[in-house]
C-alpha cells in the first residue's frame, strides 16, 4: 500500500482547480522559476512537515515512490511560487484549500479505519469542502479584479494613443526619414572612394 502522502498529492492534483488551469496559460510568456531540491524541501518542511518527514523515510525504503512524491511536491511548490508572484494572498489562499483537501483526506483515512459509515465521512468532511469553495471564491473573484483592472489600464492606452495618434504617426515618419537619410549619406560616401581609386587607375 502507497504511503499516505503519494495518495495525498495525487488527488490534490486531480482534483479540479479551475485556478491552476488558468495560469499556466497566463505564465506562458513569464520567466519561469526553477526549484531546487533544496527548496522543495524547505518548502515542504514549512508548510506541510508532517509530509516532509514521511517523505524522508520514504527515500530510504521506496526509491521509486520518493521519486514519484518528489515530483508531485515539486508542482505544488512550483505552483505557489508562481502564484506568489502574482498575488501572495492567493498564494496563501491556495496552500490553504491544498491543506484542507490533506485534512479531508486523513479524515477519511481515519474512517476508513474506524469502520465509519459513509453518512458519517460525509458529515465530518462536508464543512472542510465548504470551506474550500469559500476559498476557490474567494480566488476566483480576486483574479477578477486583477483582470478587469488589466483590461482597464489597456483601455487607457488604447484611447491615449487615439488622442496622441497624429504625434505617433509624426514621430514614427520622422525615424523612417531619418534612416532613408542615412542611407543615401552612405551610397554617397561609397561614391566618393569608388571617384578616388579610379583617379589613380593603372597608376
Amino acid at each position: 500500500m502507497k504511503h499516505l502522502f503519494i495518495s495525498l498529492l495525487l488527488a490534490l492534483f486531480t482534483l479540479p482547480f479551475a485556478l491552476a488551469d488558468d495560469h499556466e496559460e497566463e505564465y506562458d510568456h513569464e520567466e519561469d522559476i526553477h526549484l531546487s531540491s533544496r527548496d522543495v524541501a524547505q518548502f515542504l518542511k514549512e508548510h506541510f512537515p508532517d509530509q516532509y518527514q514521511e517523505m524522508r523515510e520514504l527515500k530510504e525504503i521506496e526509491p521509486e515512490e520518493f521519486e514519484e512524491a518528489y515530483d508531485e511536491a515539486y508542482n505544488l511548490a512550483h505552483e505557489y511560487a508562481m502564484i506568489k508572484e502574482e498575488s501572495p494572498q492567493m498564494a496563501e489562499n491556495f496552500l490553504e484549500i491544498e491543506k484542507a483537501y490533506i485534512a479531508i483526506w486523513k479524515t477519511a483515512d481515519a474512517a476508513h479505519e474506524e469502520g465509519s459509515s459513509p453518512a458519517e465521512l460525509a458529515k465530518r468532511i462536508k464543512p472542510k469542502l465548504n470551506h474550500i469553495f469559500e476559498l476557490r471564491h474567494a480566488m476566483g473573484k480576486a483574479e477578477l479584479e486583477m483582470l478587469e483592472r488589466e483590461v482597464e489600464s489597456f483601455r487607457e492606452e488604447i484611447e491615449s494613443a487615439e488622442a496622441a495618434r497624429e504625434e505617433i504617426i509624426e514621430e514614427e515618419l520622422q525615424e523612417i526619414l531619418a534612416e532613408f537619410d542615412e542611407h543615401q549619406n552612405e551610397e554617397h560616401d561609397d561614391s566618393d572612394e569608388d571617384e578616388e581609386d579610379d583617379e589613380f587607375d593603372g597608376f
